[in-house]
């Protein structure tokens, strides 16, 4: 289990990765951001934040945390449920990307209102995920103007478009 202490804003790229025995964070409620991934002279992303953390079921991020950057939690593929609390911003390119969502592994997300960005392929092979957003349908298809996933939302259901 991993504390991450008071004081830290910034969770730079690659930091955790590997960490395959990591089962869950508490993260400050001074951090502001989780650094994109950093990527190669060919520009693909090497690896993100907590890449390959195969042992983490579920993610609790605080409202602090404005930014998740691209493919931070890349390839966790014991993840479950994610939970992003009100004050989450924006969740970046392949953020939560990981083969194994496609047989069902991830089962719950919840989406704060706050959140103004998301990238269209955050939700690469999500097509069996139970998706909460706490905005309206409309709220939502603003943000996701061509999702590909249903979304239970504040005023009712979203379907794909």
């Amino acid at each position: 289990n991993l504390v991450i202490p008071e004081g830290i804003t910034v969770i730079e790229p690659g930091t955790f990765a590997g960490c395959d025995e990591l089962e869950s964070i508490a993260f400050p409620s001074t951090l502001e951001r989780i650094a994109d991934a950093e990527y190669d002279e060919n520009g693909s992303a090497k690896f993100g934040v907590f890449f390959k953390c195969s042992s983490l079921k579920k993610i609790v991020i605080p409202g602090n945390v404005k930014y998740i950057g691209t493919y931070a939690f890349n390839e966790c593929w014991a993840l479950e449920e994610i939970v992003l609390e009100e004050g989450v911003e924006r969740i970046m390119e392949g953020a939560f990307k990981c083969p194994m969502l496609l047989y069902g592994v991830v089962t719950k997300m919840y989406i704060p209102a706050s959140v103004v960005e998301i990238h269209p392929e955050s939700f690469v092979q999500w097509s069996y995920v139970d998706v909460s957003y706490a905005g309206t349908v409309e709220q939502w298809y603003a943000l996701m103007p061509d999702t590909q996933i249903w979304v239970h939302c504040a005023d009712g259901l979203a379907p794909p478009k």
